[in-house]
């Protein structure tokens, strides 16, 4: 029980981190750094401080098998870079709540992955805390009140593909990555990240943005707070709760940008989000509860 509270915490931390990512690229966007042009500078960033670390701590921690490295390709190709590029993109053309919210229902597919391979048996605690995240999801960024006329196709269309990503990450993260070593594995495809961007984005050379130093520090912030620690605790998260539960705590990333907006920026806060932000949070307290939960109704039946 211990362990798995843990869990639930390395994965609450991990969307604490994620939700600085909407306000401090949004505010990089802003500033006409285009979106490829800041994950290149962003996640460039991040291998030169994880190299560093490697240095420090022990270089030959980095050595990898050939099963290691199919491994790492497979989910930064994938995972990593799909979750990243379709992220940015889609940032880039629907405000941050809209991107945020279609990335975040990556929980559904995942249940529905584990549902059609049997891989797992999803109980009614889970699916109950999985419907109580996505309208409490919907509920904190207004989407009652969104207007599907206003909003570019292209966004959404982005935003549901970074979806598709995110849910094979974390699906993947589980079968492969459970005896990994978080750190090795952010680093290395972090360095996929690059490299596939670098690839869709050759003109990045031509540097077509002002670098100013309040440009340069979102981007070390970037670097730390959204590119390296969210992705270790999330690794050490997913090894302890799995998937399908680490998915829906990590909707608790919606609330706390909700909640960073209304003090950091002074963006209003209404009760609709109010409820929503509820919800997220009793779901997940119904999964940190689920053992105890179910044994109280075996007993009744």
């Amino acid at each position: 029980m211990q362990r798995l509270r843990i869990g639930y915490i390395y994965v609450f931390l991990a969307a604490a981190f994620f939700a600085i990512i909407g306000v401090l690229g949004k505010n990089v966007i802003n500033a006409g750094v285009a979106p490829l042009d800041l994950i290149i500078l962003q996640y460039s960033t991040t291998i030169m401080i994880m190299f560093g670390y490697f240095i420090l701590k022990d270089i030959k921690l980095l050595k990898l098998t050939k099963k290691e490295i199919k491994s790492i390709m497979i989910q930064g190709i994938i995972g990593s870079s799909g979750t990243t590029l379709f992220f940015y993109l889609a940032l880039d053309k629907v405000n941050a709540g809209i991107a945020s919210m279609l990335l975040f229902t990556h929980p559904v597919l995942i249940s529905v992955y584990f549902l059609i391979s049997k891989t797992k048996k999803i109980n009614l605690i889970n699916n109950t805390a999985l419907l109580l995240a996505i309208l409490g999801s919907a509920m904190v960024i207004n989407i009652f009140a969104f207007d599907m006329t206003m909003t570019p196709a292209i966004g959404l269309l982005f935003g549901l593909l970074s979806s598709a990503a995110y849910a094979f990450f974390n699906i993947y993260a589980e079968i492969e990555f459970k005896e990994a070593k978080p750190m090795v594995t952010t680093f290395y495809t972090s360095g996929v990240i690059l490299l596939i961007t670098f690839l869709v984005n050759p003109g990045f050379f031509k540097f077509d943005f002002v670098m100013t130093w309040d440009i340069a520090f979102y981007i070390l912030e970037l670097a730390i707070i959204s590119g390296i620690l969210p992705v270790v605790f999330l690794y050490k998260g997913i090894g302890i709760v799995g998937a399908e539960k680490a998915s829906i705590v990590a909707t608790a990333e919606l609330p706390i940008t909700v909640i960073l907006a209304y003090f950091i920026l002074g963006e209003k806060m209404n009760m609709v989000q109010g409820i929503g932000i509820f919800l997220i949070i009793a779901s997940i307290i119904l999964l940190q509860n689920e053992n105890n939960i179910l044994e109280l109704i075996r007993r009744d039946e």
